[in-house]
């Protein structure tokens, strides 16, 4: 099995500067293709709206395609604030902690 470990800070940076420089299709192969994808230290940085999309973006192409593994200090009530958005935060926990029957 393939496992592909990252921080969250790591994570976005690279998605952001692919973005940037127009390779961010390409970049995204690298976070889909592992079996098993881990993201350590959720909650130490609060994402801006453009961040917590990427990052929903990125759990949502993996939803039911792969395993993700999130390390936090965070309550789930608390991702709210720390993506930016409680609309968001919601969905991408839905996508996270809904078990497929």
């Amino acid at each position: 099995m393939v496992v592909y470990y990252t921080t969250l800070s790591r994570l976005i940076g690279d998605l952001k500067k692919a973005q940037t420089q127009g390779h961010l299709e390409r970049r995204w192969r690298i976070y889909l293709r592992p079996a098993l994808l881990v993201i350590d230290e959720v909650g130490y940085m609060q994402l801006n709206r453009q961040e917590a999309e990427l990052l929903f973006r990125l759990i949502s192409e993996r939803y039911e395609h792969g395993s993700v593994i999130l390390t936090s200090n965070k309550y789930f009530s608390d991702w709210g604030e720390l993506l930016s958005d409680n609309v968001l935060a919601t969905a991408l926990l839905d996508r996270l902690l809904v078990t497929a029957p």
